[in-house]
């Protein structure tokens, strides 16, 4: 492969030359493989986002009942029964 060429092939696919002296060009070695799919998750982590994304979701619903009750609160007083 001529140079320009070989150059045009590394540019195109983002091989630099820093990267083969640093330990090759597998992209597993660097990055996830693509064609692997996602790694395998443990129990624990499964369980863990899933309270992670509970959590999320509960402080969601908090924050959208707060925005309401702003709004609320700031509607003229004859819009609202008294407390």
């Amino acid at each position: 492969m001529e140079k320009a060429a070989k150059g045009a092939w590394h540019r195109s696919n983002g091989v630099y030359p820093p990267n083969l002296r640093a330990g090759g060009t597998r992209p597993n070695r660097e990055w996830p493989s693509l064609a692997a799919g996602p790694a395998r998750q443990s129990k624990a982590d499964r369980r863990l986002i899933q309270e992670l994304e509970r959590e999320l979701l509960r402080k969601e619903k908090a924050l959208a009942e707060t925005a309401v009750l702003l709004v609320l609160s700031k509607k003229a007083p004859g819009d609202l029964p008294p407390r």
